[in-house]
C-alpha cells in the first residue's frame, strides 16, 4: 500500500530527514506516500490542490543529486501521480537542489525566503559585525539571566516546569492578532520530546523568561533551533543569550553526536524578486512580488532577518515554492497558482484573535515606549491652545512663565520647565515642536527610559540655570551693560532640550560622529550669526551650542560606562560558554550545480566535517 502510517514515516525521518523543517511533518496532520523506491512524500489535500510539505525523504539522505536521483525522482513522481491523480501540485519550502529536480518535471517556482545556517564551532560572532549580539548577551547577563538545559524526563516528571512552559507558549501565541498554526506553522513543544533538546532562560527570581528547542535534522547531522519563545517583558538580550548558549552547548556535544550545523529558521518574504522566479504567469509574478510587502505589516519578517543576520550565518539557503498544473485543459497556469495560494492560506488555518488585551496593548504600547516624546508633543499643543488660543503669546505668560535672566534665582528652575512648553506664535510651534518631538522619539528608540528620564528631567530643570551660571553671569563682571540687556531678554520654547537630545544622538553614531558633530555645530553657529544682528542676542543664543556639547558628552560618558559594564559581564560566563572551539568550516555562499550534479550546501558541510581536520583551542570572542 503506497500510503504508510505516521510511525513508519517518523522512523525514516530519524534516518533520512534532511530539511530543517522535516520534523514539522509530524505536527501538521499530513498523509505519507511511499513509492516503490522508498521515496516518502508528506502531503495534504486541500480541494483540488495537493500540498507537498518540503522535500521527500530519500533513502540515504543524499548530499548531492545526480542523474540517478533525477531518474529515481521521476519514477517516484510517476507512481504518486498514478495513485493520487493530483490536479494541481504545490511543493512548499523546498531547497535549491531539489528545486532543480522539480524544474525538470515542469514545475514553475518562486523564491519565498532564505534560511540562515550557523556553524556550531564558530557560533559566537566576532568583530564589529558581531558586536550587537555580544552586547545583547552581556546585557542579559547583567540582568541576572541564566541558561539551563532541561531533559525530557525533567519536563515530563515536573508538572511545574511543564506548566511554566505552557503558560509562556500561550502568552507568546497571543501576541499577534492573526494566528497561523496549521501546515508548516504547526507547533507543539511537547511532541516527540525524546529526540529534542530544551534550553530555558531564567531570571534572578528563577522565573522562566524564554525557552528554545533544538530539533535534530538527522540526515545532514544538524539542528533546527525552533520555537524561540520569549516572555513579552523579557529583559534586553534574552534572545541573544539563549541562542548563543544553546549553540555553544550543542557544539560541546558535537564530537559524540556529529552535529556540526544549526539552522535559525526560514525568514520568509524578504528576498522575493523577479530574478528568483521561473516560468510564472504575469499576474502571479506581480502578486508574488507585491504581496510580501503587505504581509510584512502583519508579521515582522524583516525584524526576524535582522535578528538572525546578527549571528553571522555561514550561509543563507534559498527556500522556494513550486507549482505544477497537471490539467492544463482543466485550469490555466494562473488559475493553478491562485488555487495553490488559496489552499496554502487555508492550510495555515489563519485565526483572528482580536481581544481587549491585545487592543489595550497596542494602544498603550506607544505611551510605554515613547512617554517623553508624546508628553512633549501633547503638553506643547495643549499649552498653546490654553495659553495662546492658537495665536500670539500673551504678555502675562512671558512675564510670569517665560525665561529671563533677571528673574529671582529661586524661579530659574521653574521658569526653565514652564518656558519649554510656551511658543510665541503658530509658526514658532509648527517649526520647532515637531522637530523637538522627532529627535526625542529617536532617542527613545535607541536608549533605555531608565537613562533618558533622568537626562530629560535634569536638562529641563537646570538648562537655564547652567547657562546663567557659566555664560550670562560672567558678563556681570566683564560688561555690565551687555549683561543688563541679556538679562532682560525673554525667551520661550524647548530648543535647549532639543539640542541636548541632538548631541546625545550624535554620540550614538559609531563611525561618523567625529565628522557630524563639528559640521552640525558650525551649521548652528552660522545660523545664529546670521539671524542675530546684536551682540547680546547672539551671546544669549549661544546656549544652543552649549547644550549640544553637553548632550554629546553625556552620550559618550554613557557609552564608556556601558562598555565597562559589558566587559565585566563578559568575564562572568555561564559554564557552558567555557568550551574549546574548533576552527570553523567555510562554505561557499553560492552553489552552482552542474548539469549532472546538484550540490546542497548543508550536505557539503557534513562531508567536510567527516574529513580529518587539525584542531586547536580558540579564544572565546565573547570578550
Amino acid at each position: 500500500m503506497p500510503l504508510i502510517e505516521e510511525k513508519s514515516a517518523f522512523t525514516r525521518y530519524l534516518k533520512d530527514g534532511r530539511n530543517s523543517s522535516h520534523f514539522v511533518w509530524f505536527l501538521a496532520g499530513l498523509k505519507y506516500f511511499q513509492s516503490s523506491n522508498q521515496w516518502i512524500f508528506g502531503y495534504k489535500q486541500v480541494g483540488d490542490v495537493t500540498l507537498f510539505a518540503l522535500e521527500p525523504l530519500i533513502p540515504g539522505a543524499p548530499t548531492e543529486y545526480t542523474l540517478e536521483h533525477e531518474q529515481q525522482f521521476l519514477a517516484a513522481w510517476g507512481e504518486l501521480c498514478a495513485e493520487l491523480d493530483p490536479k494541481v501540485c504545490c511543493f512548499t519550502a523546498v531547497y535549491e537542489p531539489f528545486l532543480q529536480l522539480l524544474h525538470k518535471g515542469g514545475f514553475q517556482s518562486v523564491k519565498i525566503g532564505t534560511e540562515p545556517w550557523v556553524c556550531l564551532d564558530n557560533c559566537i560572532p566576532s568583530g564589529n559585525a558581531g558586536k550587537g549580539v555580544r552586547w545583547g548577551r552581556n546585557q542579559a547577563l547583567r540582568a541576572g539571566l541564566k541558561v539551563e538545559e532541561w531533559s525530557c524526563a525533567e519536563i515530563s516528571g515536573d508538572a511545574a516546569k511543564r506548566k511554566a512552559m505552557e503558560a509562556l507558549f500561550d502568552a507568546w501565541r497571543s501576541r499577534n492578532p492573526v494566528d497561523l498554526r496549521g501546515f508548516l506553522n504547526a507547533c507543539d513543544p511537547f511532541a516527540h520530546m525524546e529526540v529534542r533538546r530544551y534550553f530555558v532562560l531564567k531570571d534572578k527570581e528563577d522565573r522562566l523568561q524564554a525557552y528554545l528547542i533544538a530539533t535534530p535534522v538527522p540526515g545532514i547531522k544538524s539542528y533546527f533551533l525552533e520555537d524561540l519563545v520569549m516572555h513579552p517583558a523579557a529583559p534586553c538580550g534574552a534572545g541573544e543569550l539563549i541562542t548563543l548558549e544553546a549553540m555553544v552547548t550543542l557544539n560541546t556535544d558535537a564530537e559524540a553526536s556529529g552535529h556540526r550545523m544549526a539552522s535559525l529558521g526560514v525568514v520568509a518574504c524578504t528576498t522575493m524578486n523577479e530574478a528568483e522566479t521561473r516560468g510564472l504567469p504575469k499576474l502571479i509574478n506581480f502578486l508574488m512580488l507585491k504581496l510580501p510587502g503587505y504581509l510584512c505589516k502583519v508579521y515582522n519578517y524583516a525584524g526576524l532577518e535582522t535578528f538572525r543576520s546578527r549571528f553571522k550565518p555561514e550561509y543563507w539557503q534559498s527556500v522556494h515554492l513550486a507549482v505544477f498544473n497537471r490539467r492544463p485543459g482543466y485550469i490555466s497556469d494562473t488559475g493553478a497558482w491562485v488555487m495553490s495560494l488559496a489552499a496554502l492560506l487555508k492550510a495555515f488555518k489563519p485565526t483572528l484573535k482580536l481581544s481587549w488585551g491585545w487592543v489595550r496593548h497596542r494602544l498603550l504600547r506607544p505611551f510605554k515606549r515613547h512617554p517623553i516624546s508624546l508628553f512633549i508633543l501633547t503638553t506643547s499643543f495643549l499649552v498653546f491652545w490654553l495659553v495662546n488660543g492658537f495665536g500670539e503669546i500673551p504678555v502675562w505668560a512671558i512675564r510670569d512663565l517665560g525665561y529671563r535672566g533677571s528673574a529671582p534665582f529661586w524661579q530659574w528652575p521653574l521658569r526653565s520647565i514652564s518656558s519649554d512648553y510656551l511658543y510665541f506664535n503658530l509658526s514658532h510651534i509648527l517649526l520647532c515642536c515637531p522637530a523637538y518631538f522627532l529627535f526625542v522619539w529617536w532617542a527613545e528608540e535607541r536608549s533605555k527610559l531608565s537613562f533618558l528620564l533622568p537626562f530629560f528631567a535634569a536638562i529641563s530643570l537646570f538648562s537655564d540655570s547652567v547657562f546663567n551660571v557659566f555664560v550670562l553671569k560672567p558678563f556681570y563682571f566683564i560688561s555690565p551693560g551687555i549683561y543688563t540687556r541679556m538679562a532682560e531678554l525673554q525667551d520661550v520654547g524647548g530648543s535647549l532640550v532639543m539640542m541636548a537630545f541632538i548631541g546625545l544622538m550624535i554620540a550614538e553614531f559609531r563611525k561618523l560622529r567625529d565628522i557630524i558633530l563639528p559640521v552640525f555645530a558650525l551649521a548652528v553657529l552660522f545660523v545664529l550669526v546670521f539671524t542675530n544682528t546684536r551682540f547680546h542676542s547672539l551671546v544669549l543664543n549661544l546656549n544652543h551650542l552649549l547644550f549640544l556639547v553637553i548632550g554629546y558628552l553625556t552620550g559618550r560618558v554613557k557609552q564608556e560606562l556601558y562598555k565597562r559594564r559589558s566587559q565585566r559581564a563578559a568575564r562572568c560566563k555561564p559554564p557552558s560558554a567555557r568550551c574549546v572551539a574548533q576552527p570553523a568550516l567555510r562554505l561557499s555562499k553560492t552553489v552552482r550545480p552542474s548539469a549532472a550534479i546538484i550540490t546542497n550546501s548543508p550536505a557539503e558541510l557534513n562531508a567536510e566535517a567527516a574529513r580529518p581536520t587539525a584542531t586547536g583551542p580558540n579564544s572565546d570572542p565573547r570578550q
